[in-house]
């Protein structure tokens, strides 16, 4: 595909670079921490502010990470759940760039079985954002804050409650903004990857189309097998000149 001449110069070394990015960063999501649980133990008053110097944070109680959410997962007997973000994160991710390489430099039988695998790519590439749907969800449900208070109003005598407070939150980490911005961006170049095939395609039916007409034209007229030649060879030149010109 990328010797079309529908694809700009730009395109033809840009596209695989920006794939070879793509690689990295879900490489560096996935070694990376993307979330942890976090826990904020307090002792204040319920009227007006909070102690500060008597709350206990405790960082890291939990980390979320691939390979941690797969595997806590198996443990906990959600095996379905455990092996889609393992295969749609986990993999998926690699296979899909890698069959986009193929897409761009390698020769298909035909045009319409490449169009076929860009198709499919597209329809599954969104199926990577399994994992980001448990997080944001992880986030949401572990999140959470118990209060409790003396019951007696013996606040000094001011009438104020005291009460100790704990607070559960659950923090996303680079890991997790890097794989979003990897998954979105590997969605772009498969779009982006698809508009050139369907260029491309609409490039040759344009010169079969022209081709065709030059054959029906000719045919009306007397012209030898060397002169039809050169007037189609001529026709052909000046479709891919307009088609260079186009992608630049």
């Amino acid at each position: 595909l990328y010797k079309s001449l529908v694809v700009s110069k730009r395109a033809q070394f840009g596209l695989p670079i920006l794939y070879v990015m793509a690689v990295m960063l879900f490489l560096a999501s996935n070694l990376r921490v993307g979330a942890t649980v976090n826990v904020r133990a307090s002792m204040g008053s319920s009227g007006l502010t909070d102690n500060i110097s008597d709350a206990v944070i405790i960082h890291d109680v939990f980390i979320f990470g691939l390979g941690d959410t797969v595997t806590n997962m198996w443990r906990a007997g959600v095996y379905v759940l455990s092996i889609l973000i393992l295969l749609f994160s986990g993999v998926w991710p690699y296979v899909k760039l890698a069959l986009m390489f193929k897409a761009w430099f390698l020769p298909f039988d035909s045009s319409k079985e490449r169009g076929a695998l860009l198709a499919k790519l597209d329809a599954f590439g969104k199926w990577s954002l399994l994992e980001a749907f448990v997080m944001i969800l992880f986030m949401v449900l572990f999140h959470f804050e118990v209060s409790t208070n003396d019951g007696g109003g013996g606040g000094g005598g001011d009438g104020v409650q005291t009460f100790a407070s704990l607070t559960v939150t659950v923090d996303p980490k680079p890991g997790f903004f890097i794989f979003l911005f990897a998954t979105f961006l590997s969605m772009i170049l498969g779009q982006v990857t698809s508009l050139y095939h369907d260029l491309d395609e609409a490039d040759r039916d344009e010169k079969q189309h022209v081709q065709q007409e030059i054959n029906e034209n000719l045919d009306n007229v007397a012209v030898d097998d060397e002169k039809r030649s050169l007037i189609w060879m001529q026709a052909t030149r000046s479709a891919d000149i307009a088609s260079q010109d186009a992608a630049m």
